[in-house]
Parts: structure tokens; C-alpha cells; sequence
């Protein structure tokens, strides 16, 4: 039997590096490799470091208390730098 509602493209990422934004001081841009052939990028307010692995939902993941039914989460720019999901 389900013990979570239903959610989809959420995978473990490693990231790869963190930097400062470039233009805001609370957030850090991350490339993150989520098992694709190139990494993905994802700005975060989150305290990570390289190296760390954890869930990392992706561009089109659904997860249920944040999206309506059939929505799901889609890249965002984040003062001027593009994130492609989302730090779980």
C-alpha cells in the first residue's frame, strides 16, 4: 500500500559545486548531477555543500502539497539565474 501521495521525478543528485549568486546574498547556485548527461543547475537558499548527495526535484516533478493536480514545477528565474528544480 502507498505510504506518500503520489509524486514523480524526484531523484538523489550529487552536487557537484555551490557558488554564491551573483546577484542576491542568501542564495547559492548549485550544479548538480541528477544522472543526465549534463548537470543541472538549481539556486537554493539551502546551506550544501559539494559533495553531498540528496533529493533533488527536477523540471516537471509533481509533488503533492505544492502543486495543484496536473501542475507541476517548471524552471524559474531567481534574480537573473535560471533554476531547473528544486532541493528536497
Amino acid at each position: 500500500s502507498p505510504v506518500a501521495p503520489r509524486f514523480n521525478n524526484v531523484v538523489v543528485g550529487k552536487i557537484l559545486s555551490v557558488a554564491p549568486h551573483p546577484n542576491a546574498e542568501r542564495l547559492t547556485v548549485c550544479e548538480i548531477d541528477v544522472g543526465e548527461a549534463n548537470p543541472v543547475t538549481i539556486v537554493t537558499n539551502a546551506s550544501v555543500t559539494a559533495n553531498l548527495c540528496l533529493a533533488v526535484a527536477k523540471s516537471g516533478a509533481f509533488l503533492p502539497g505544492m502543486h495543484a493536480e496536473g501542475e507541476t514545477l517548471t524552471p524559474v528565474d531567481m534574480r537573473g539565474v535560471q533554476s531547473h528544480g528544486m532541493l528536497c
